[in-house]
């Protein structure tokens, strides 16, 4: 995108450079067709196109050119950059919503089995106490105030 706006702004300015001052025909040919040339054509009728001085010199068409270049640039970094924030907040929603529905089974499975059991580090299985049970249970309404809220 950036390059098809510094393409059309260099042609503009090379349309309003000091190339621009010979004379430009306009005529119809046999067929209908509108034609336009540096040159008349022999035995046509053709009619010179007026053509006025833009009254910008050429240095100045190239200051004006990387003026709105800069600007097209940093317009497009904003862009990106705003499309990065916008994608890491997508990411941290469904990792927040993962969080929820996760801390959400916890505390279901804590509330309505009756025995619940986990591994300890060697991979042994062994069941909750009682007091045991209520601070997860208070751990797992945190997580779900924390994420679902």
């Amino acid at each position: 995108m950036v390059r098809l706006m510094r393409s059309f702004y260099f042609v503009l300015a090379l349309a309003f450079g000091p190339g621009a001052e010979a004379a430009l025909y306009k005529w119809v040919d046999a067929e209908g067709n509108v034609s336009y040339s540096d040159k008349p054509p022999p035995e046509v009728n053709a009619e010179e196109v007026k053509q006025y001085d833009s009254g910008i010199s050429a240095a100045d068409s190239q200051q004006k050119l990387d003026e709105i270049t800069d600007k097209a640039d940093a317009q497009q970094k904003d862009r990106e950059l705003k499309d990065d924030i916008a994608k890491q907040q997508t990411e941290r929603d469904e990792t927040i919503k993962k969080n929820c529905d996760i801390a959400r089974k916890n505390k279901s499975l804590l509330e309505t089995t009756a025995r619940v059991t986990l591994k300890d580090e060697d991979g042994n299985d062994y069941f909750l106490e009682d007091d045991q049970r209520e601070a997860k249970l208070a751990d797992a309404n945190a997580q779900v105030q924390r994420y679902c809220n």
